[in-house]
């Protein structure tokens, strides 16, 4: 009788050395191929065993050294960043630190929402914008730290300070660009008449004008005739007027004072002097003209006397030296005299000098206990001839030993 033939499972069967796909076996081949496979899967199993034990094995012991590890010592890490020492802090010193950081930058930035809407809030076209300060460029094209598509809240800040810079000198440019005339007007500060060496000056002192600068100091202004300047004019009591130019600019920048020197001018050494400064100034940036005038009495309180010393040259001669203030437009006349014993007065010739430049000296025959008088009379004269007397000056009185 034959055996039967059975039919092998599909993922029992196999290729044998010929290639050939072995579907079926006779029933005692079939036996002999299944107690071979259970075999080799019983060998399989044990090596499997023995490896996941040794496995576990080394896992059980690996944790207890580092159970034992963790036990036995701090775990100890560094970070100055968290805790201001230099020493190793624990873990739970680290995570005790990191939670503070962390709910203090969750306090002044807000949560993770609050950031994200900041980032979100950022105009998308404001890259593409004209910028404000710069003509022909956007804002993107201003800076070349801008970003162009923000990812995180600090890049959108970037952009936003990027664009306040640009918006703030946008607005410098405009204060700068603006022309106030009001702001031009200036009053004069004092005026004086004084001595020089030999010769009569007189001061105009000018204020300190800011609005003609910009922040930086520099000029926003300039004379409208950058060569001369300005006119100013001053005028004596006569009524002559002399007039000269002033760099205004330059003197309101620094409040100096402008000096004029009598002898220089048509003006005669009246009791008063009216100067008047008509500013015109032009905006350097945008060519308008603005006009400003101030004027200013100026008081002449020098003495215009002259000063007349005696010198005794021998018993019987007597040297008169006389010196003259003004040497411009004035006419001055000494009239001396004298008392012998205090009985009768002599007077003597006039003595007359016409716009005097030097001393003069002259010789008088005296004798002892003579009492000399000299009065003056100043007469002040105009361009066109008009003249005013002037006889406030005390009259010197010299008496020979």
């Amino acid at each position: 009788m034959s055996e039967p033939i059975l039919i092998l499972p599909t993922n029992l069967q196999y290729v044998d050395e010929y290639g050939v796909t072995i579907t079926q076996l006779p029933q005692s081949e079939y036996n002999v191929y299944l107690a071979s496979l259970l075999s080799n899967y019983t060998t399989q199993l044990g090596t499997q065993s023995s490896t996941i034990n040794s496995l576990s094995t080394d896992v059980s012991d690996n944790y207890t050294e580092l159970s034992a590890s963790i036990e036995n010592s701090e775990q100890k890490l560094l970070d100055n960043r968290l805790i201001n020492n230099d020493t190793a802090n624990p873990v739970e010193d680290m995570l005790a630190a990191m939670a503070d950081e962390y709910y203090g930058l969750k306090e002044h930035l807000g949560n993770t929402a609050d950031i994200v809407h900041v980032k979100n809030s950022f105009p998308s076209t404001l890259g593409s914008s004209a910028a404000l300060s710069v003509t022909d460029k956007t804002l993107s094209e201003i800076d070349v730290h801008w970003i162009n598509t923000p990812s995180t809240a600090m890049q959108s800040l970037n952009n936003l300070w990027i664009a306040f810079n640009d918006l703030r000198n946008a607005m410098l440019q405009f204060n700068v660009n603006s022309v106030n005339c009001d702001s031009l007007v200036y009053s004069i500060e004092w005026g004086e008449v004084v001595l020089s060496g030999d010769n009569t000056v007189i001061n105009i002192k000018l204020p300190y004008l800011s609005s003609i600068l910009d922040g930086e100091g520099v000029p926003l202004y300039e004379d409208c005739d950058t060569i001369n300047g300005s006119p100013i004019t001053i005028t004596d009591d006569f009524g002559n007027v002399y007039t000269t130019y002033i760099k205004l600019v330059d003197y309101l920048k620094r409040g100096s004072i402008f000096s004029v020197t009598l002898s220089d001018t048509n003006l005669s050494p009246t009791d008063t002097f009216t100067a008047q400064i008509n500013g015109c100034f032009r905006h350097i940036g945008t060519g308008q003209v603005c006009n400003s005038t101030s004027s200013i009495t100026v008081n002449n309180f020098l003495s215009k006397c002259a000063d007349i010393s005696c010198t005794l040259l021998s018993d019987t001669l007597l040297n008169v030296v006389m010196s003259f203030p003004i040497n411009k437009n004035v006419e001055y006349e000494i009239i001396p005299s004298y008392t012998d014993n205090g009985l009768t007065t002599t007077t003597l010739p006039s003595l007359v000098f016409t716009n005097p430049t030097t001393p003069v000296t002259r010789q008088l025959t005296t004798v002892s206990g003579r009492v000399y008088t000299f009065t003056q009379i100043i007469t002040l004269r105009s361009n066109s001839g008009d003249t005013v007397p002037y006889t406030s000056c005390d009259p010197i009185i010299y008496t020979t030993p």
